[in-house]
């Protein structure tokens, strides 16, 4: 795999500027990026690089056999608090504060003919991520992280962005380690191999188990020779085959569709129960026989 070396030594110069590092997963995201993230994850705490991972969406049984899967958070800002509510359009006089006994106040006095604001209708949250360094993996574009290409607009413009991906509809990022591959775990394999990264058994097994889910365990058109060349490294690093074979089905998200799943198993019939049932003799196969000819002499 041919990665532009200009952008595997800014990449380099990059983490070793970095003290934190934060790695974000698309919305809604496949196995293979989730196990591509957490290897990156896994390797760069080793680098002692304070890594963070987080994904939009909450993780599912889908992905629960990844290691470190519950490293994946769906909170990265908590600089700044926002406050928020409804707003009817030229409903609000002035915003002031003040602060009153070791209390910040925030004054909002609406126009006379408004409504008074109902506290109850107020909602908070956080935003303001901090890292040294973003590494977004598998997104086609900022879009694809949902709201936190907004909330997080302040970090992705100021910060330093890697975009790995296998396909983009946009260079979103300072470093774009763009390739065509079978699977983002080959891609990602390949950049192990490139920058050195430490990988144990573990990582290993999370590449691996990503490219047998995006490939159907390298039945699709587009798997090459790169892709087992990728496999092959990972089985000489520890990783396990077929680690994820028993994943459920993309759907059975929860444990009541796993406990219904496996009830429904267990009312089929066995395989033996379903062979077609076994001839039986006729009543007189054991009685004696008296053999009968018709040679005429």
């Amino acid at each position: 795999m041919n990665f532009d070396v200009s952008q595997i030594e800014s990449l380099k110069d990059l983490l070793r500027q970095s003290r934190s590092v934060l790695i974000l997963i698309p919305q809604n995201p496949k196995p293979d990026q989730v196990a591509s993230a957490l290897a990156l994850y896994l390797s760069l705490e080793k680098l002692e690089l304070k890594p963070t991972i987080a994904c939009p969406s909450q993780m599912t049984v889908i992905f629960n056999r990844l290691f470190g899967v519950d490293k994946i958070t769906d909170k990265i800002g908590s600089r700044n608090l926002i406050i928020s509510f409804d707003y009817v359009k030229d409903s609000i006089e002035k915003v002031s504060y003040n602060i009153e006994e070791g209390k910040f106040n925030l004054v909002i006095e609406p126009k006379e003919e408004a409504p008074v604001l109902d506290p109850k209708k107020v909602n908070y949250d956080y935003s303001g991520a901090e890292a040294d360094l973003v590494i977004v993996c598998g997104a086609k574009s900022l879009a694809d992280l949902g709201e936190w290409k907004d909330k997080e607009s302040q970090l992705l413009t100021k910060k330093p962005v890697v975009n790995l991906t296998t396909e983009a509809t946009e260079n979103f990022g300072q470093v774009n380690l763009v390739q065509p591959a079978a699977a983002l775990s080959e891609l990602t394999t390949h950049l192990f191999k490139k920058l050195e990264l430490p990988i144990n058994p573990d990582m290993a097994t999370n590449l691996l188990a990503g490219l047998e889910t995006a490939t159907a365990k390298f039945s699709q058109p587009q798997v090459g020779a790169d892709t087992f060349r990728a496999a092959a490294w990972l089985l000489d690093q520890g990783a396990k085959q077929g680690y994820l074979s028993q994943l459920p089905r993309p759907g059975m998200n929860s444990i009541n569709s796993l406990l219904a799943q496996k009830k429904s198993l267990s009312t089929q019939p066995s395989l033996a129960a379903q062979a077609e049932p076994e001839a039986k003799p006729s009543p007189d196969w054991l009685q004696p026989k008296v053999y009968k000819g018709n040679t005429q002499f």
